[in-house]
């Protein structure tokens, strides 16, 4: 019924907010509840998809400064795991993901 997929919405919703609450309060992090949350968590190895994936963040970006005036869906993406690999394997991995919201 449509009642049940309006109800997960609302639920959806509310649990976004309520995210956002909570990183902004320990975390400082401001963010957009209304936004498509693209979420990698995963065990930090060399894989190519991490890779890609911040390629992809840079990749978004690049067309956001590229062609401002586009309308864009918000996104808020978020990368995340646990070190498996040797240590300073994984700290290039990881620094790798965090150079790309610098660019």
């Amino acid at each position: 019924p449509a009642s049940v997929g309006l109800t997960r919405l609302v639920v959806h919703q509310e649990n976004k907010l309520k995210f956002s609450v909570y990183l902004e309060k320990e975390y400082n992090v401001k963010i957009n509840p209304s936004s498509m949350f693209d979420v990698q968590v995963k065990r930090i190895h060399e894989y190519k998809r991490q890779i890609l994936n911040c390629l992809h963040i840079i990749t978004f970006y690049n067309r956001i400064k590229r062609e401002p005036n586009k309308k864009y869906t918000p996104r808020t993406i978020m990368i995340g795991g646990k070190v498996r690999t040797p240590l300073h394997t994984a700290v290039i991995t990881i620094s790798q993901s965090n150079l790309s919201r610098h660019v």
